[in-house]
């Protein structure tokens, strides 16, 4: 019989050895300094102050988040984590969630297990009503197999729809595959509105019922719209007159192409059903390669009953995550994997965390 771990005892232990805390003013060249020792020190955030404090600045407790271990008596810092709260982008949230990235162990001391302890520590200084992780690390990956809830890594789903008009792609690539085409149902009755900060802030979004409970209107509103770099659009899906959904995506250019990528969704269930025409219409429009949907936690039978195609079925095809610097190669984005706890049910999103954001600052 598999032998039970105190993990209360074994962070007593680590409090005999080490101070856990929340990053403070005037502790951030501290944390700064350890990711570019351990971590990348070419990364944006050491780069761009004003993504820096955009992204993990709490204007509200007036620190940083990051949570770090400093041993006390070399008052080193031996490991460190990132954290984004959905609160952050709201503060009138009620029941945000967390989402982790950047966690990152010295190499001599990772042995201890002191990234997985600070972690659950996070959980007692901040707590959250669920965590989760997207575009996991590495290091990352192996921390989510000492999950105590038992949550494991797992790739999101990668779905792509291609512009009916295009038959060249610098972009993606095709390997002479033309068999990926959907054949589904189309909805007339459904239409995609393009809508801008003024036209969102009108809309009746509420009454859909469809933002999740750690988001809120105002939470889209300064996640993309007010976002300090990248610009982002909107979309209204309508049936007749109906609101039925919102999606958030960024247009990004590499050379004199094109593509569309979601960051975000809420919408009544079915809502996406028969929408093909509608994206074909939207990619004509943005003279776009493709859009893609990375995505955990929607159903894939109402995603494909929008047209959209699965990447990993469609093997031949290449349809790239890394754009700065841009990689034509297929990635598997991993993520820990959206459960229900306390009745809230998580769907994950390529906008979340700090995943769609620049790693070049020009």
């Amino acid at each position: 019989m598999a032998r039970q771990i105190d993990m209360g005892r074994i962070i007593h232990i680590f409090d005999n050895e080490y101070d856990f805390k929340i990053c403070e003013k005037d502790e951030i060249e501290d944390v700064l300094e350890f990711y570019v020792k351990y971590w990348n020190k070419n990364h944006v955030i050491i780069k761009s102050k004003e993504l820096l404090n955009w992204m993990y600045y709490d204007k509200v407790n007036e620190c940083y988040n990051f949570a770090f271990a400093r041993h006390k008596v070399s008052r080193e810092i031996h490991a460190c984590t990132a954290f984004v709260y959905s609160d952050h982008f709201d503060c009138e949230i009620q029941t945000p969630i967390r989402w982790c990235g950047m966690t990152k162990s010295h190499p001599d001391y990772n042995y201890l297990g002191i990234g997985v302890i600070l972690l659950e520590k996070l959980q007692l200084l901040k707590p959250a009503i669920e965590s989760a992780a997207l575009g996991l690390s590495l290091d990352s990956r192996n921390l989510s197999r000492y999950d105590k809830r038992g949550k494991q890594e797992a790739p999101a789903s990668h779905y792509f729809l291609v512009n009916i008009e295009k038959s060249e792609f610098n972009i993606a690539f095709d390997g002479g595959d033309r068999t990926w085409y959907s054949e589904v149902f189309d909805d007339e009755h459904k239409r995609i509105l393009k809508v801008d900060i003024s036209d969102y802030e009108k809309l009746d979004v509420i009454s859909l019922d469809a933002i999740p409970i750690y988001k809120s209107k105002e939470y889209y509103i300064n996640r993309f719209f007010k976002h300090p770099i990248y610009r982002y659009s909107a979309g209204a899906i309508y049936e007749n007159d109906d609101l039925q959904a919102i999606f958030f995506w960024r247009k990004i250019f590499v050379h004199k192409s094109c593509c569309l990528r979601i960051v975000d969704y809420f919408g009544a269930e079915g809502a996406l059903n028969g929408t093909k025409a509608c994206f074909e219409k939207l990619l004509i429009e943005e003279d776009a390669e493709y859009i893609d949907f990375l995505f955990a936690g929607l159903s894939l039978e109402e995603v494909e009953a929008a047209g959209f195609v699965d990447r990993r079925k469609n093997k031949k095809w290449i349809i790239p995550d890394h754009f700065e610097p841009f990689e034509r190669v297929n990635t598997d984005v991993y993520f820990t994997p959206p459960i229900e706890s306390a009745g809230v049910k998580l769907t994950i999103f390529k906008g979340d965390s700090d995943q769609d954001r620049p790693n070049v600052i020009s």
